[in-house]
């Protein structure tokens, strides 16, 4: 489902960075102007007819030109009459293009940006989500994701005290990780767990880095620390087994 375009060119990123990798700044070549209507047509051809192979749709606006209002409703018609869920990672300036899906994740200065509106996430979660009409998963950093209910409900999950190395790319990672988590059955509140679980292991690799299973599967078994073992009574003092 790529579709080729005849005059727009591939978008390249130039990553200027120091000998530690640490990035410096970014210099892009690109071209953000909307696909015309009949280009439109023929990206929801092919785009649709994936639809049909998979549990959940995620649109990652990156506000290059993709989307329109008009494209993306029209997804969002198409997603729900084959009923497929649709999560959506938006730009602040293209939200009104998303009203409808069931899920967005912007980060913490995006969804101030969205409100229109400095304050608490506590404050600014509950307006995304009448917004949208959907449920709001605000990732904030080493503070970890607050989840917000269209049904009013919210839940926050504690971030993890690590060493960032690169944050690039974790957003990408948060919303792909929540969308597994809803389509493997996991409750909103439990996929939000993995995906923050998910984001703390990327922020530490180089570049737009990959996650493994293998590597998601340990950071969850190591996630007790020896405050929270059970304690094993003796005669005399305790002991801690782990």
């Amino acid at each position: 489902a790529i579709l080729i375009h005849a005059s727009k060119p591939t978008i390249v990123k130039h990553r200027i960075v120091s000998g530690d990798s640490h990035q410096l700044l970014r210099v892009d070549e690109e071209d953000v102007e909307n696909l015309t209507l009949a280009e439109e047509e023929a990206f929801f051809t092919l785009a649709s007819k994936a639809m049909d192979d998979v549990d959940i749709v995620i649109f990652s606006d990156y506000a290059k030109g993709v989307f329109s209002k008009n494209i993306a409703q029209k997804f969002i018609a198409e997603a729900k009459k084959k009923n497929k869920k649709v999560f959506a990672d938006v730009k602040p300036h293209n939200k009104e293009y998303f009203i409808g899906v069931d899920l967005v994740s912007p980060n913490e200065e995006e969804a101030a940006q969205i409100a229109g509106a400095n304050g608490k996430i506590r404050d600014i979660g509950p307006h995304l989500a009448r917004y949208f009409g959907a449920d709001v998963a605000v990732t904030q950093g080493s503070d970890g994701i607050s989840v917000f209910r269209r049904d009013g409900s919210a839940h926050h999950i504690s971030g993890k005290k690590i060493k960032v190395f690169d944050v690039s790319g974790a957003g990408d990672t948060v919303i792909a990780v929540l969308a597994l988590g809803v389509a493997s059955g996991l409750d909103l509140e439990a996929a939000a767990h993995l995906a923050n679980n998910a984001g703390a292991i990327v922020v530490q690799k180089p570049g737009t880095a990959t996650l493994s299973a293998e590597e998601l599967a340990a950071s969850l078994r190591h996630e007790q620390t020896v405050e929270e073992l059970g304690i094993v009574p003796k005669v005399w003092g305790y002991e801690k087994w782990i």
